[in-house]
């Protein structure tokens, strides 16, 4: 992902999304970064042949528990 485009929508969608008015204490940038790397890791494990069935499951696991 793009340092400067990917994280940049993914900064700009946590702010959407994430509960509460005041959003200053959240690092927004650092769970973009986490997130993207969390993309990085399963497509990594995908490429060497795991299964891609977890990995979707835990990459759709992610978002949604932190927006709950």
């Amino acid at each position: 992902m793009s340092d400067v485009a990917g994280l940049g929508a993914l900064q700009e969608g946590w702010q959407e999304v994430l509960p509460g008015d005041d959003k200053s204490a959240v690092p927004l940038r650092e769970l973009a970064v986490l997130l993207s790397a969390a993309f990085d890791r399963a497509a990594l494990a995908i490429a060497r042949g795991e299964s891609a069935a977890p990995c979707e499951q835990a990459i759709r696991l992610l978002p949604s528990r932190l927006v709950a």
